[in-house]
């Protein structure tokens, strides 16, 4: 169903309003990368993770970046399995606790899995597994250990925690294989130690990030000094002050707080409240006594003061700012680092980034990322970004009425019958979709339709991607550079490239863009399996992907449209030919001239491409006797009454 051809200059012509173009791709073409089978993958991935586990200390992990399809998930439930055969424990994270089910359907020996269960009140198809759940939430929430909380004997105590408690007596689990969420790797797990490898599936960001909000009402806490009283009542007040542009954070935090000097001076004076402990042992006396507790904040926020004001000293005038007040309170952008991994740690993450999984594990990354040709076809509607903001939500727009235009001609073009469809979540309902950005990573829903519609282009706002990128990269002190620049991007197979807006500029803020716009994507069109079977996935969005080789088309394209129709119009003006012919059996140049307003070269040139949609014959009209015979379309079966095809 290709439709590009070699015609750069017609590309040349296409404009799109936020400076979206293509043009001829002008540098040396990347050569194309060596392509590994797909029915080759098992004994690749085999041979890599035994060659890695062989080494008792590698000193780094293992990130197979393989696409969804290529098998990695079953290879990795085999080597858990292999492993634990060796007497050796296993740890396998994911993202969310249904993952199990779909381990099991692929395990050999179900007996060997445990399944990890949360702290939780238990309901009509779960147990109890802590019976203070939501108090030990909130206990959390304030900054405290999970343990001061349990053994506390007014609460549970350790007679109760080593007989009888649920939770803590998973901590005996014999069998071997522990299935863990993503968040157990990011701040532990009581069975870590014991463990020889650990296995990660999917994505851990979220994870290992924590803005942590202390609100309002809880930033002041008892029995502190006063001037640092003074401080934490400054900084509740400055949560309902008219701040400056992005709120209280950097130089004009620092300002209202006294000056860099002062703080630097004032956490100098009570160095004890930042690395002493016993001043947040609190001891309460029932389980809800936790509402009344102060949250656990102030040693870190006087260390993170301190770090601004020294950096505000050293003569910087602005840089990452971790420290925030806002109208709910104060927040803290702070990153979980993992303590006391194993020494093998494998992660599967089809568009994961060596630095970023760098960072997050706290070691060096080895990859694994052949390349795999899909059998799928990944067809792209490249003249619009279809951003959130355009489509809108609430209301049926025009942007949102085009859209529906161009999913009805793609299920006419392909004859699709269940097509699956992949949006923002704001617009889901808006496209009947199947599912949403964010949501649809590792999921197995879509594999059975007969073609994937990807609607959009998933983008946070850049406060959001800056607060992220503040909390990976928390040793950076240099300001994200926030502008939004353009670079041309290839599709990869093509000659083809376009503008791509991005941050440039600054890699450490581009890799996080990344991983949620051009990984997002690709992990959505990896839903229908494209990589194992030959399925059609249409993108409409215009942001080239990596490691996809798209089949491109412009909107004219798409609708068939002859070049200076609008191309949502196409449509009508094909119905329009179709009633014609129902009543009068043949539609004359002339007819078409009166009724789109277009001199008599425009309808030739519409009637044909007319013609070709509709699988309609080119004829004449019948002689009037008058001059040369009118140029007409007819239904084939019609030839022989108004005459011959052209």
């Amino acid at each position: 169903m290709g439709i590009i051809d070699d015609g750069f200059a017609r590309l040349r012509e296409q404009r799109h309003p936020h400076r979206i173009r293509l043009i001829e791709h002008h540098a040396v073409e990347t050569p194309k990368p060596v392509s590994v089978a797909l029915d080759a993958l098992p004994a690749l991935i085999q041979e890599r993770t035994l060659a890695y586990l062989a080494d008792p200390a590698p000193g780094r992990a293992l990130l197979l970046a393989l696409p969804a399809g290529s098998g990695k998930t079953t290879a990795m439930v085999a080597l858990a399995e292999a492993v634990a055969s060796q007497g050796r424990r296993v740890i396998y994270s994911g993202p969310r606790h249904d993952l199990f089910d779909d381990l099991m359907a692929m395990s050999e020996r179900r007996d060997w899995w445990y399944h990890w269960q949360p702290r939780r009140l238990g309901d009509e198809e779960q147990e109890t597994t802590c019976r203070w759940a939501p108090q030990m939430e909130r206990w959390l929430a304030r900054g405290y250990e999970a343990m001061k909380f349990c053994a506390n004997p007014r609460i549970c105590g350790w007679t109760y925690i080593n007989n009888s408690c649920p939770y803590h007596r998973q901590k005996g689990q014999t069998r071997p294989i522990i299935y863990a969420q993503h968040q157990h790797i990011a701040v532990g797990h009581p069975l870590m130690e014991q463990s020889s490898l650990v296995i990660g599936d999917e994505l851990p960001l979220g994870a290992f990030l924590h803005p942590w909000l202390i609100p309002a009402s809880h930033i002041v806490v008892k029995e502190c000094p006063r001037e640092i009283e003074n401080l934490l009542w400054t900084i509740r007040s400055l949560c309902s002050a008219t701040a400056p542009d992005g709120g209280w954070s950097g130089p004009a935090l620092l300002h209202a707080l006294g000056g860099a000097q002062h703080i630097v001076d004032m956490v100098e004076e009570h160095n004890s409240l930042t690395v002493g402990v016993e001043f947040w042992e609190p001891k309460i006396k029932d389980p809800n006594a936790v509402d009344e507790l102060d949250y656990r904040h102030l040693p870190l926020l006087l260390v993170m003061l301190r770090d601004e004001a020294n950096t505000a000293l050293a003569g910087s005038s602005d840089w990452v700012r971790r420290v925030h007040i806002t109208v709910d309170g104060l927040k803290l952008l702070l990153r979980r680092r993992p303590q006391k991994l194993p020494p093998h740690v494998i992660w599967c993450d089809a568009t994961g980034d060596p630095r970023l999984y760098e960072l997050l594990l706290n070691m060096p990354v080895e990859v694994i990322q052949p390349h795999v040709e899909m059998q799928g076809t990944v067809h792209q509607v490249w003249t619009s970004v279809n951003n959130r903001t355009s489509i809108g939500a609430e209301h049926d727009n025009e942007k949102a009425k085009q859209i529906k235009l161009q999913i009805d001609r793609i299920r006419q073009m392909g004859g699709y019958l269940n097509p699956g469809v992949i949006t923002y979540k704001a617009t889901r309902d808006l496209f009947a979709g199947d599912g949403h950005f964010g949501a649809e990573r590792g999921t197995n829903r879509l594999v059975d339709r007969d073609a994937l519609i990807v609607i959009g282009t998933p983008q946070p706002p850049t406060p959001s991607l800056v607060e992220t990128a503040s909390m990976v990269f928390d040793s950076r002190v240099l300001p994200f550079n926030t502008t939004w620049t353009l670079r041309y991007t290839s599709y990869q197979g093509t000659h083809y490239e376009i503008e791509t807006s991005g941050f440039w500029d600054d890699p450490d803020l581009h890799i996080i863009l990344q991983q949620y716009r051009e990984a997002e994507l690709v992990q959505a069109l990896h839903r229908a399996r494209p990589l194992r079977q030959a399925v059609d996935v249409w993108l409409l969005t215009s942001l080239p992907l990596p490691g996809i080789q798209p089949v491109l088309y412009s909107t004219q394209e798409l609708f068939g449209a002859p070049k200076g129709v609008d191309p949502y119009k196409w449509p009508a003006m094909l119905q329009w030919v179709n009633e014609r012919l129902d009543t009068a059996g043949i539609v004359v140049s002339t007819d078409v001239t009166d009724e789109f307003v277009v001199n008599l070269d425009t309808a030739r040139k519409y009637m044909k491409a007319m013609a070709q949609q509709l699988n309609l014959v080119v004829t004449t009209a019948p002689s009037t006797g008058r001059g040369r015979p009118a140029m007409a379309i007819v239904r084939p079966a019609e030839c022989k009454v108004f005459g011959h095809g052209e």
